[in-house]
């Protein structure tokens, strides 16, 4: 998912803010006689921000990883 904003009413010598932002996931499960339910599930996100509004301009990005695991027994 990529989520992009952009401030329409800067104002001049620094016009415009940018901010956008990438969130994906993946997941996989696995079930061990219908009653031991594995679960593993990775993440990675990335952002960056562009801000005009202050001067000097400020500009910052940032990723993150993850990783779960996830176990349940039903009985």
């Amino acid at each position: 998912m990529l989520t992009w904003t952009e401030d329409q009413n800067g104002i001049a010598p620094n016009p415009i803010d940018k901010v956008w932002l990438y969130q994906g996931f993946a997941a996989a499960q696995y079930v061990f006689h219908n009653a031991f339910y594995i679960k593993l599930v990775a993440g990675y996100s990335r952002g960056h921000w562009s801000i005009g509004s202050s001067d000097p301009r400020v500009e910052h990005d940032n990723e993150m990883y993850s990783l779960r695991l996830r176990t349940s027994f039903y009985f």
